[in-house]
């Protein structure tokens, strides 16, 4: 809903719908609402449950955090949406559509994080004696569902392996 909700901003900019109120900049104020959740606070440090979350959830595990402990991927994207909703207030659509792809890209990094993460956890020559198994096939499935298309276009080989080792109807996924 977060990039449909961008994206409708750069239609209603193309449509000449600028007006912070009801126009572009609103829809995308919307989609950063959507993308960081109500329980975020302010500053970025809340308890949230969404995507926002699980960036800085993920950023400890990776080592993708910046100086104050957040997740550098929702920084790069707070400032993508900041400009690029600035674009659409002042009519520049295009600028603001350019945005929308990298805002993607940043959102995505969590999600390829969490397919890592739940991989190792369940490769019995990774972190499986620690895990319960279960638990982290779901959520590595989970979390590869939302970015096999990305892998796939950049490539199909390693989309397949990525669906192979994770698809949750698999045989023996628990040994």
């Amino acid at each position: 809903y977060v990039i449909y909700l961008l994206e409708y901003g750069v239609a209603l900019c193309q449509d000449g719908q600028t007006s912070i109120a009801t126009g572009g900049p609103r829809s995308w104020d919307l989609a950063w609402a959507y993308f960081t959740g109500s329980k975020e606070g302010t500053d970025g440090t809340g308890s949230g449950k969404g995507p926002y979350a699980l960036g800085d959830k993920r950023c400890g595990q990776f080592g993708t955090c910046d100086d104050s402990g957040l997740a550098t991927n929702n920084e790069n994207a707070r400032a993508l949406w900041e400009e690029g909703r600035l674009a659409l207030k002042n009519g520049q659509c295009f600028k603001a559509a350019s945005n929308v792809y990298q805002i993607r890209a940043q959102m995505a990094i969590p999600l390829l994080q969490g397919t890592l993460r739940e991989a190792y956890e369940v490769d019995p020559d990774g972190g499986a004696a620690q895990a319960d198994g279960l638990t982290e096939v779901a959520e590595g499935w989970a979390f590869a569902s939302g970015v096999l298309p990305l892998i796939a276009l950049c490539d199909e080989d390693v989309g397949s392996l990525v669906w192979n080792n994770t698809y949750l109807n698999a045989k023996n996924l628990i040994p």
